[in-house]
């Protein structure tokens, strides 16, 4: 079973590891590596900021107790839409943890913050994996640019 639980600077090590890897680089819309202090100043500028809401992911079920299968992060902009990101633990990627970890997220962000703001998500178009989740959550493409899809949820994640 996934649960999530707010994340906390003891989660920097983790949340550093996972943003690094090559294959998250390249999904992410900054694709260079992150040094450990930049990522420390942008984890305490998330973690400080009232319209971002970032969740650490466990497998309650794995044989490491609550090992930490990824993150759920949701950034509120002006338009009252959160923009939605995933990311897998690398060792966890390809296991079907994508898929109960979105959801897990979107419930806990909307205990937190209701129904009133709506979803969506930014994919490269070459990640068709997350094109994958995020659709079978109820994500649907609404725009296309050079670089991105840009998917809207129309429908509440039961």
């Amino acid at each position: 079973m996934i649960t999530v639980t707010p994340a906390t600077e003891l989660d920097a090590d983790d949340l550093l590891s996972w943003r690094n890897d090559p294959a998250a680089r390249a999904a992410s819309g900054a694709t260079e590596p992150v040094s450990p202090a930049q990522h420390a100043a942008w984890l305490r500028g998330v973690l400080s900021d009232d319209r971002r809401f970032l969740y650490v992911a466990c497998d309650t079920e794995s044989v490491e107790a609550s090992a930490k299968v990824g993150m759920c992060r949701f950034d509120i902009g002006t338009d009252e839409r959160a923009e939605v990101s995933i990311n897998l633990n690398p060792e966890c990627r390809g296991k079907g943890f994508a898929r109960p970890v979105l959801r897990a997220g979107i419930v806990a962000f909307r205990s937190q913050v209701g129904n009133r703001i709506g979803l969506t998500a930014t994919i490269r178009p070459s990640n068709v994996a997350s094109a994958k989740v995020f659709g079978a959550v109820g994500f649907e493409l609404a725009s296309s640019d050079d670089e991105f899809d840009h998917y809207v949820l129309f429908e509440p994640v039961a």
